[in-house]
């Protein structure tokens, strides 16, 4: 590989510095590549191999440095310029206008006798534009589009052929003198020396360097003329002895028997029986009860677990977030790895239903629950510097880690969502279908689900399933939508663009509105059709109501641009949709999302034979397409219409909000179950159960943590604490009274510093209440409690 820049490491320049351009070439002793004008720019590159000059160049659409360096350029003898120039001309794009000074290229080219050899009008770009062009003056060049050779970019691949291979590398080989003809050297390197003065210390430098090249011109004449060229390979490594040579042959011959037909000799059968088959990291036992899976899973979970208790105490050692972040990465993926393939739920329908049974039956799983809990009790420990009698519920609470059924419950929905959104061939679809009934009473109907990936499917409702569509890369496609501008620069910008168009140009504003009306959720877009700045149409409709504004907005994009489509305006040459969401914008301008995939597949489609752009119209800013779909959507929502085609089934996000109620329902069922069996002290506090983020609480000093989860659960040095486990250690506050919880806001030592007290109250606290609610209004503000203990130099930093 070779680079106009040297390093592009250094992670505050990486942008600024990295090349734009680099040219590979293969390893060969008949090829000799070699950098020349280095650092001319990060946008040029120009390299030597086997006599051919060949210029890699990149032209940034707004930069003219690099067009400026080309068309000042004058080519040399067998020279290949070739790069991604944007710019458009007839001269490689037959029926096009000159854009981006094409012309100019054009006009560089025919004074330089540098033809173009690629071919015209073949597209090089997704869009159908030809944007990457080659020019030679090597005779019989010529450049082909190769679309097998597609690597996923929206550029394609341009092979450039050469008719030789240029000027031959010489052979590489050194001169030796036999021992016979030293005599002959030497008397040939005296002759050619003759007139060689002594060289003194006072000699000028210029008569010390020819004396220099003279007498090396002298040896290597002499070598050429006494010693004969020796090709020979190189003499063995002293180490190499015959043991190596013998075992380095066996070696060579087991790689050429490799991929032979195999051996027909049968090796003999050991017996003996086994628990557990291992497939893809799985354990499949005889009673497919998952048990031994559940073991190993848990046991490497426990090693990583330990491994984070080594690294802090109570005291000292990471923030207790970073210590979570590890083992939210690390132990829960070990521990659920596999789960789809034996976890469920707590409970399943049977397989057989009858009024005398119960609707629901026990999966057998209390065992696997029980022991990922013990993996996960484990990994908090190392995460909080608690006491260790601190119940196991206030530990994951504190953690903010999830249980064993809160995690298996959220791997079991995002199963779900993938089954309901893979692809109509993937082996796991035909599985998820439930057959009908063919005969009896429920002929026509579908049949109850019967295996874990039909019950798994069965929790959310069905969506479109996605496409396994190509890569869309599309004009822009790699530019921020916003261009970095703020909503108020973007808008006015935009407003004089907009009116600026002809009647050439037709822009498509759409909005999309999420709302609740009368406690039914609604969700609606509203598109605005203009040539020029007059309005020439408007759509409105709705989505299923287990969708999003992102669907919205997407969607009202699709059928805008359909009805512009239909209309077939007279004098029309570009459609611009105008946007007010960046997310959407990306979507249509690269990949397509998996939430409505089909709308951006649609726009895509139609970018393909239409002229179809996209731009950033921000939202609530007085833009006056914006604010027409805006209203459009709004009085959709007053009055909805029944939602048709693909917009009325739900959408990959509307499902996943599902998923995360369902969630959300286990989790606060979890924790109402946890925390009725917790102490009247604990409870008091009434905090929620949230294993989304981070608390705040965790980035705080390890020691002031402490004190915070012994405060809360009074597992800790308090005076009862000691007194119900029987020890004789008691100790005091330093102002001699017992130590309590809440003691934190009476003592005298922090007393004194009232003043300087953090959410200072206007008296100090007297009873017990004001003093927990001081106390619980500093826990909520983990930083403000930090400040108070330093403050008040309490007992507590001891």
């Amino acid at each position: 590989m070779i680079s106009p820049v040297i390093s592009w490491n250094n992670p505050t320049t990486w942008g600024t510095d990295r090349p734009r351009v680099l040219t590979y070439t293969r390893k060969s002793p008949n090829i000799r590549a070699t950098l020349i004008h280095p650092r001319i720019s990060r946008d040029v590159l120009w390299i030597e191999a086997n006599g051919y000059r060949i210029l890699n160049v990149y032209r940034q659409p707004q930069n003219d440095s690099t067009f400026q360096y080309l068309t000042a350029l004058t080519p040399p003898r067998n020279c290949l310029v070739g790069g991604d120039l944007n710019a458009r001309h007839e001269l490689f794009e037959p029926g096009s206008t000159s854009a981006n000074r094409g012309a100019e290229i054009a006009r560089w080219a025919t004074q330089n006798d540098i033809p173009y050899i690629g071919e015209a009008g073949n597209p090089t770009h997704r869009a159908g534009h030809v944007l990457d062009v080659s020019f030679s003056n090597i005779p019989f060049a010529r450049t082909t589009v190769r679309e097998d050779m597609y690597t996923g970019s929206d550029h394609f691949t341009l092979v450039t052929v050469l008719p030789s291979r240029g000027r031959a590398v010489l052979e590489q080989h050194h001169y030796r003198v036999h021992e016979r003809n030293i005599d002959r050297f030497a008397g040939l390197v005296q002759l050619y020396t003759v007139g060689v003065q002594p060289i003194s210390n006072s000699a000028p430098a210029d008569v010390i360097d020819a004396s220099i090249a003279r007498i090396t011109q002298a040896i290597g004449d002499a070598m050429h003329a006494a010693g004969t060229p020796n090709r020979e390979k190189g003499h063995s490594a002293p180490w190499w002895t015959e043991d190596c040579r013998v075992a380095y042959k066996r070696h060579i011959q087991e790689k050429s028997d490799y991929g032979q037909s195999p051996s027909e000799a049968t090796p003999p059968a050991q017996g003996g029986s086994q628990t557990a088959l291992r497939w893809l990291g799985v354990w499949f036992d005889r009673g497919l009860t998952f048990k031994k899976h559940v073991a190993e899973r848990a046991a490497q979970a426990r090693k990583v677990a330990n491994h984070l208790r080594s690294l802090a105490n109570t005291a000292h050692g990471p923030p207790a977030g970073s210590l979570r972040k590890a083992a939210i990465t690390c132990i829960l993926p070990i521990l659920l790895y596999g789960a789809e393939t034996w976890y469920e739920g707590r409970t399943k329908n049977p397989r057989i239903a009858r009024v005398s049974r119960k609707p629901t039956v026990s999966t057998r799983v209390g065992w696997h629950l029980t022991t990922i809990d013990q993996a996960l009790i484990a990994a908090t420990k190392a995460i909080l510097p608690a006491w260790r009698t601190t119940p196991n519920a206030v530990l994951l609470r504190e953690a903010a880690m999830p249980s064993a059924q809160v995690a298996l419950e959220e791997a079991k929905l995002r199963f779900a969502v993938h089954l309901r959104t893979i692809d109509d061939k993937h082996p796991l679809t035909n599985r998820t279908t439930l057959p009908l009934v063919i005969r009896g009473r429920a002929a026509g109907n579908r049949r109850i689900p019967r295996s874990k990936v039909q019950r798994v499917a069965q929790l959310l409702p069905a969506t479109p399933r996605n496409v396994l569509a190509s890569p869309h890369f599309s004009y822009g496609s790699r530019q921020d939508p916003t261009q970095g501008q703020g909503k108020d620069i973007a808008a006015q910008n935009f407003t004089i663009w907009w009116e600026s168009l002809g009647q050439e140009t037709i822009t498509v504003f759409s909005d999309g509105s999420e709302q609740q009306i009368n406690g039914t959720r609604v969700v609606t877009y509203g598109y605005a059709i203009y040539q020029g700045q007059a309005a020439v149409a408007t759509g409105q409709g709705s989505l299923n109501a287990l969708s999003h504004v992102f669907d919205a907005e997407a969607i009202g994009a699709c059928r805008g641009l359909k009805h512009a489509l239909q209309l077939s305006l007279p004098s029309q040459r570009e459609i611009v949709l105008c946007i007010d969401s960046t997310s959407v914008i990306w979507g249509i301008r690269g990949a397509a999302p998996a939430s409505s995939q089909w709308a951006f597949l649609q726009i895509h489609g139609a970018m393909e034979a239409y002229s179809v752009k996209t731009r950033w119209a921000p939202g609530h800013m007085k833009i006056v397409g914006n604010e027409l779909a805006d209203q459009l959507a709004d009085n959709e929502a007053k009055d909805p219409h029944q939602p048709y085609g693909m917009a009325a089934s739900p959408t990959r996000s509307g499902i996943r909000t599902v998923g995360r109620r369902l969630l959300e329902h286990t989790r606060d069922t979890w924790w109402k179950d946890k925390s009725s069996r917790l102490s009247a002290w604990y409870t008091q506090w009434q905090l929620p159960y949230d294993t989304r983020r981070t608390p705040a609480a965790l980035w705080l000093p390890r020691r002031i943590l402490a004190k915070v989860l012994m405060i809360r659960s009074t597992h800790g040095d308090f005076e009862w604490y000691h007194r119900k486990f029987n020890h004789e250690d008691t100790s005091k506050c330093l102002c001699g009274r017992p130590k309590t919880p809440e003691h934190l806001v009476f003592c005298k030592r922090a007393t004194t510093h009232f003043k300087k007290w953090p959410l200072r109250p206007i008296v100090p606290p007297r009873t017990r209440q004001e003093g927990l609610a001081y106390l619980a209004q500093l826990i909520d503000q983990p930083q403000e409690f930090e400040t108070f203990v330093k403050v008040t130099n309490s007992f507590y930093d001891e």
